[in-house]
């Protein structure tokens, strides 16, 4: 289940979960961010591999971003995220573990 692109959803009392896309590799990262509550469209996602700093990701659809990283990434990861309506981040620690596999799901503690 994802959130509307155009409408706010209301997830309460769910986390925030990434669906890691199925060709994603130590490179190419691409996740669909899932139960963003009532927040709309994001303004936008960054990751944080387990070494280095915050990295903007390229929005490819609605609640569908990825990274080209251009060198290898290791986990795990730290996902921020801004809202475009309220402008309110949340960051998700260590949601994409160090032993991620491509096609699965991550559910974080965190919501907006």
């Amino acid at each position: 289940m994802l959130c509307c692109s155009s409408a706010a959803c209301l997830y309460q009392g769910t986390e925030i979960a990434f669906h890691v896309d199925a060709g994603s590799t130590p490179f190419y990262v691409a996740f669909v961010v899932e139960y963003e509550n009532g927040e709309g469209d994001l303004a936008s996602v960054e990751i944080q591999p387990a070494s280095g700093g915050f990295m903007p990701m390229q929005e490819m659809r609605s609640a569908e971003w990825k990274l080209n990283s251009g060198g290898p990434l290791s986990g795990p990861f730290n996902i921020r995220l801004t809202s475009g309506e309220s402008r309110k981040v949340v960051v998700a620690q260590a949601v994409i573990p160090a032993d991620w596999k491509p096609d699965q799901t991550y559910r974080s503690i965190v919501n907006f």
